[in-house]
């Protein structure tokens, strides 16, 4: 299965709003292009027909709605990728290293249990001294 993350997005928004146009409208796009990647999510998943079109909006069929539990997995984890990513997760981290100790299952001559290491804090600069 080949799907993108735009189709994921607007599988849930019509799940959401319960019209395409409705869809459309949220996520700023023509209501024809929402029909397009709507149809090509159905193609790629295999989950023909994703959507009940009814002439008062769309629902999700069994398929579809199996489909948008998957899809906001999917989303959720984009969004933390991206926030890890830009920066606006937290910036540090426990770390483990070492290796195993001897006599306890690990190769003879190795040391260390593992250590907890931390980021060292960011020290201010020092502003240059009038002369």
């Amino acid at each position: 299965m080949d799907v993108s993350s735009t189709g994921l997005r607007v599988l849930q928004q019509i799940a959401e709003s319960g019209s395409f146009t409705a869809a459309a409208a949220r996520l700023g796009y023509m209501q024809s292009a929402v029909s397009r990647q709507a149809a090509s999510l159905e193609r790629e998943a295999g989950a023909s027909p994703g959507f009940e079109r009814r002439s008062d909006g769309a629902r999700l069929t069994p398929a579809g709605l199996t489909l948008l539990r998957h899809a906001r997995t999917i989303l959720d984890t984009l969004t933390a990728a991206e926030r890890d990513l830009t920066g606006t997760a937290p910036r540090t981290e426990a770390v483990r290293r070492g290796l195993p100790q001897r006599g306890l299952g690990g190769p003879a001559g190795h040391t260390g249990a593992a250590r907890r290491v931390r980021s060292a804090p960011s020290r201010p600069s020092r502003a240059p001294r009038p002369a």
